[in-house]
């Protein structure tokens, strides 16, 4: 099958890519850096409260057109927006939900119909060192089914349902396998120790 052109067989925006995306990114915090608090926010500004002691809350700035990818960001307890650096991300931001214990952001983007699934600590997106790329403590790749439902729970677990068989997941692929009956199940994902778990398994 022929691939869209600037799209790597995972549907992921290449290197320049990225570049492009720092380029919007900084035109995005200029904007919002002029904008006072007294304008209107763009519709196309979706908020997540944190309210840790180093984060307030995540932004999701949502870019128009064919080739725009959505920007993530992030307020720190004095209201300064930080943007970091994410090329793992696809073009559009689903969703992003916060961990029991507020540190961990679990990041869901879809690119081509395709969703990706990333977990990232918050710290690492508001001290990036030197500027570099941060990248996810762990990630999935659901292909080719979808997860629904997704929670997080106490414990760092993340829980979510899905047609796909995670007692044969694939940690090189980062895939599930093939349902034997095609029956979407519940389970539970814990990001540390990398374990899934049908959901009404005890640990």
């Amino acid at each position: 099958m022929k691939r869209p052109h600037g799209r790597n067989r995972r549907g992921r925006r290449p290197f320049h890519g990225t570049i492009l995306r720092k380029r919007t990114a900084a035109v995005v915090l200029a904007f919002l850096a002029i904008a006072g608090p007294a304008c209107r926010e763009p519709a196309n500004l979706r908020h997540i409260a944190v309210g840790s002691e180093i984060c307030r809350e995540i932004r999701i700035i949502e870019q128009a057109g064919a080739m725009a990818g959505d920007v993530l960001a992030a307020v720190d307890v004095e209201g300064r927006l930080v943007i970091p650096a994410l090329p793992r991300e696809l073009a559009r931001i689903q969703d992003v939900l916060i961990s029991p214990d507020q540190g961990m952001a679990l990041v869901v983007s879809i690119g081509e119909g395709h969703p990706w699934i990333n977990v990232y600590r918050i710290a690492d997106w508001m001290a990036p060192a030197g500027g570099e790329s941060v990248e996810p403590r762990r990630s999935m790749d659901p292909y080719p089914y979808a997860w629904t439902d997704i929670r997080w729970r106490k414990g760092n677990e993340v829980r979510f349902r899905s047609e796909g068989d995670y007692t044969r997941f694939n940690r090189t692929t980062r895939r599930p396998g093939e349902s034997p009956d095609g029956r979407a199940r519940d389970w539970g994902w814990f990001p540390f120790d990398d374990r899934i778990v049908p959901a009404d398994t005890k640990r």
